[in-house]
């Protein structure tokens, strides 16, 4: 599967609401679950970090009811 920023930030959308100063936000602020780091430095950082960051949101997406 290939894993392109737009189909999470679908997601996000999803998750967070249509504002896209909160989803820039989301991407450039440290994340815990992300041993601190942004979740776009995970992004940028390779297939294993893109899907990091993909099944991360895709899990609280489910939680929300859009899978």
């Amino acid at each position: 599967m290939v894993i392109v920023k737009s189909d999470i930030n679908r997601m996000l959308t999803y998750i967070l609401g249509e504002g896209q100063m909160v989803i820039d936000l989301w991407w450039t602020s440290r994340n815990i679950a992300m041993a601190g780091k942004s979740p776009e430095e995970v992004y940028q950082s390779g297939d294993e970090g893109r899907a990091f960051v993909y099944n991360y949101v895709y899990s609280f997406y489910e939680i929300e009811g859009g899978a």
